[in-house]
């Protein structure tokens, strides 16, 4: 859940425009999907069945978090958008898992 705590010195240096507002966004993308998406993957669940709902949230998890290290890598504001989107799929994955 933390990286972006890992990772702020780093984000602050490399990632050009990356205000506090921005930075605090990478939270923000983490949590918005988990407003809505708990009451939707009980029924998820259910009907994919526990193996394959497990597979493709781990699979969530794995894309966001490479697209959040893409991000890192580009290192601009392409990589805040990047940063951000991978955020948005780590949460969904992670916190449905």
């Amino acid at each position: 859940m933390d990286q972006p705590n890992a990772l702020s010195a780093y984000i602050s240096e490399s990632m050009t425009g990356a205000s506090s507002l921005k930075y605090n966004m990478l939270y923000s993308m983490y949590s918005y999907p988990n407003i809505i998406l708990p009451f939707f993957s009980g029924i998820f669940i259910d009907r994919l069945g526990l193996t394959s709902s497990t597979s493709i949230l781990f699979g969530l998890c794995i894309f966001g978090q490479g697209l959040f290290v893409i991000g890192g890598y580009v290192g601009n504001t392409s990589g805040l958008v990047f940063s951000l989107i991978g955020r948005t799929f780590f949460g969904m994955g992670n916190e449905s898992l």
